[in-house]
This record gives C-alpha cells, structure tokens and sequence, in this order.
C-alpha cells in the first residue's frame, strides 16, 4: 500500500507512548510532521511529567529557551518574531525530546568532555548560554572563576574559563566565605583577614569582565544570611545588637530593609519585576534547645513608600538547633522552617523541621502548617517533582520524605540525578541502579587528590575544578537550527 489514509495515522498516533512517538518521528519527514505539530498535546505532557514547580526543571527550561533564543537571534529570524521568549513559539516536541534526552544522558554518562586549563580575557564573538562558578569558601579572590558556555555564529558552542573583575577593589588580605547565584547575578562574600570586616559583591554573569557592584562595602556590618532569586537579593546583617533585613533589586540598582531586635533568618518565595515575597523566622532564645518562632510573610515593592507589606504571621514552638531556624523555599506554594539537628530525634521535643502552605485567596494570604517532624538535618533539598524532601544528613547520607505528609519514602535514587535535579518518568527509576565508575575517573583523578578536586553542577554540565584546570562534561545537544516556531505570513 502506497497511501496510507490520515485516519490510520492518526490512530497510530493516538495508541502510541511518548517514546514511540519519538521513534516514530525520526523514521521521515512525513511522520516529523504529523508527530510534532500535536503542539498542545507535547506542552501538557511536558508540564506533567516535569513540573515547573520544581526550581531544578524550570532552569532546565531557561536554559534550554535561552539557547533556542539565542540560535534565533544568530540566525537573524528574531526580527521575524513577535515575541522570542514566548512560550508559544517554542516547539514543544523539541523541547519533550530534549529534556528526556538530557536526563538520558546524565543516567548513562554520554557527554562532551572541555578541558580548561587556563582562564582568558577575550569574550568570544556570541552569545552566552550558561555560567557556572567556582568560587570556594577561605579561597583567593582571585582564585575564583566562572566556566561559562558561548553559542558561536558558526551555531556551536565553546566553553571559556573566566576570572572575576575586581576593579580597584584591594583583595590582597580577602577570603572568600560565601557565594549564591541567580541565572543572571554572582554574589561574593569576603572578609578581611586581619580585621575580620564583611563585604558582600555582586556581579552580572554575562559580563564578570566589569568591575562589581558593592552591596557591602564599609565592613561595619555583619553578614547572618543572604538569598538570591532572579535578579532580587534578600540580606540579613547585624549591627550592634541589631539585625536588619535589605531586599535589593539588582536589575535595578535600588534597595529597601527593616529591622529587628531578635535573630532573625530570611528566604525569597517568588519573585517578579516589581516586587519580591520574602519569608522570615525569628526567635529570641539563643540556646540550641525549645523556642517559640515567629514567621511572617512580606510583599517588598523597593520603589514604594512602604515597600513592606506584611501579608501574613504565625507562632510555632520549635527546636532551634545550634545555628537557629531558618525558612527555605520549597515551590510557590510550600516553605519549610528548620534547624540543623545531629542526635537521634527525640519524640518528646518540639519539631525541628515544619512544613507551611501558602494559600492566596484574593488580596490576602495565609500559612497553614501541613505537618511536621524531627529529624537528622544537615541541609535540605526540595524534590518538587518528585513530591519528596531530600533531607541531607550529617553524615551525607539521603533521607526522603514526602510532601504530602511528611512519611518516609524508599525510592531509587543516584547521584547523577542529586546532582543535575532532573528525574526520570517514574517506570524509568524503578529499573535504574547507581553506577559504580564516576564520569571519567581517570581524567578527573589526573586533576589530584579526590578532597582537592570541587564539582559544580547545573542541570546539564558538571565542572570539575582543582584551582588549577578545569574539565566540564557538558550534556547538551542543542539542535541545528532554533526551535522556534516563526509565524505564518
């Protein structure tokens, strides 16, 4: 049979999987055709199965619109759009296959090995994907770099290892403490040895050639916590026996803080253009036992007259831990208030991890306590995807828990996935095992001891980096030609 009727097609593709489907599409440009311009269908799968939610996803996402965006732009179809970031000119087959593809290839280590072995000035002519800094606590400032991908005209991309500007700033008696990054900003805290001063800095990644900007740079205050979101900044000092909390917009250059008299620690839950929604905990008692928490939820509009609003506040009894409780964006909706724990849970005490809702009903908002529990924490990661809480132990081993109702969970769970945040469908886990050799052991053991050698990770390269030479394994395959839908004439 020559002909094959669309009815027939159709039904093919109507009882087929996502993988078949896939596999289909590469078998002509007929099938390409018929299997991919199902454009709502392949949206409301992808943001099914990998939910946006999820801070790990939706920067997978970015990432990949970023690099579509920018071959658009090499291109010169950009004139052609209407809108280049709008999702509606995304080719949601490509961008299904691609996220699939990229988990695919972390899980059975196929990538594109870079070997850095000295930083450089010149930029190349391009544009600039993704950055990824090294930037290690008691180090130099001027050991600090950022390996950063570059699209080229020629439509591939290279990697480059930079150095960070420092301008006129003196660093010669700086360390380094601290460093936290959006897609678009690189914040450095550093003190002077001998004096103990605090200064905090902030650089845009696509141009880490300028000198930074200070956000702290007298040293008379004491930095207690910093949070970064898009291109807003929440910061925590004290001063005396005073603590403050300053929301900075950096994208534009303006600042706004309130204070309090007891300790305080302070998280960004979302972010927009104009205004940021900042979580804070504060409790008076200083001793690692049973305190009573207080949490309040801001609206910070910086450009208002009263950039504070409160939106909401609650009280909770809880154990503090040795470094206080601190408040941590899970997704949109959830936040969890904790503290650092190292014995063995005792049922009679207060909890030391709390999970909250945040429901938006018209023009107010609430926190409502979902459960909570004690346990062994070291540091917590959100699994939004998943619906699970990775909580970190002391002695690095991984406890699940899930967010509907805190119980533990037992599932499959591998480093590469820990370390890019991108997961598989769920039939995928069940089957798949950690690997016991380590992305080209013999190339990254060239690098030196084991304890020397830092990994840096973003949802789709690994940098391995011992102060000297850098190696990213790169799992990207960023398609030919942009997948950007360009409207019909």
């Amino acid at each position: 049979m020559r002909y094959i009727p669309n009815e027939v097609l159709d039904c093919i593709i109507e009882v087929s999987d996502e993988a078949a489907l896939a596999a289909l599409s590469c078998t002509s440009r007929q099938w390409r055709a018929r299997v991919s311009c199902r454009q709502k269908w392949w949206r409301k799968r992808f943001e099914h199965q990998f939910l946006q939610s999820d801070d790990k996803e939706s920067r997978w996402l970015r990432q990949y619109r970023r690099a579509c965006t920018n071959r658009a732009d090499l291109c010169s179809i950009a004139d052609e759009l209407q809108s280049v970031g709008d999702d509606d000119r995304l080719d949601w087959f490509g961008v299904y296959c691609n996220r699939r593809a990229t988990e695919y290839r972390w899980r059975h280590e196929q990538y594109t090995k870079h070997r850095l072995s000295r930083t450089t000035d010149v930029r190349p002519a391009g544009l600039r994907l993704q950055s990824i800094p090294y930037v290690p606590k008691g180090s130099a400032p001027g050991d600090a770099v950022v390996a950063s991908q570059w699209l080229l005209a020629s439509q591939h991309s290279t990697w480059i290892l930079e150095q960070l500007c420092w301008g006129d700033i003196e660093v010669e008696h700086m360390e380094i403490r601290k460093n936290w990054r959006s897609d678009e900003y690189l914040v450095v805290e550093t003190s002077d040895k001998l004096d103990g001063r605090f200064f905090l800095y902030s650089w845009r990644l696509a141009a880490l050639h300028k000198p930074p900007r200070a956000i702290l740079a007298d040293g008379s205050k004491r930095i207690c916590g910093v949070d970064i979101r898009g291109s807003w900044l929440a910061l925590v000092c004290k001063q005396s026996a005073r603590y403050a909390v300053l929301v900075y917009d950096l994208a534009k250059d303006s600042h706004c803080s309130d204070s309090s008299g007891s300790k305080v620690h302070a998280c960004i839950l979302h972010a927009t253009a104009n205004n940021v929604l900042v979580m804070w905990a504060e409790h008076t008692k200083h001793t690692s036992g049973p305190a009573t928490v207080s949490y309040q939820l801001w609206q910070i509009t910086s450009n208002q007259a009263a950039p504070f609003q409160c939106q909401a506040v609650g009280k909770r009894d809880m154990s503090t831990g040795r470094y206080g409780v601190k408040p941590q964006r899970i997704c949109d909706d959830l936040a969890i208030l904790w503290s650092f724990g190292t014995g063995e849970p005792d049922p009679m005490s207060p909890p030391n991890l709390i999970l909250l809702s945040i429901v938006a009903s018209g023009t107010s908002m609430s926190l409502t306590e979902k459960w909570s529990c004690n346990a062994k924490i070291k540091r917590i990661r959100p699994l939004v995807a998943q619906n699970l809480l990775a909580v970190q132990q002391l002695d690095d081993a991984v406890m699940l828990l899930s967010l509907a109702d805190g119980s533990k969970v037992h599932r499959t769970h591998i480093a590469r996935w820990y370390l890019s945040g991108l997961y598989p469908l769920e039939n995928q886990r069940v089957s798949a095992t950690e690997k016991t050799d380590q992305q080209d052991p013999e190339e990254v053991a060239a690098l030196g001891p084991h304890e020397d050698v830092e990994q840096v990770p973003s949802p789709t390269a690994l940098l391995y980096y011992n102060g000297h030479t850098a190696i990213v394994f790169d799992y990207t395959n960023h398609p030919r030609q942009p997948t950007l839908k360009v409207p019909h004439t």
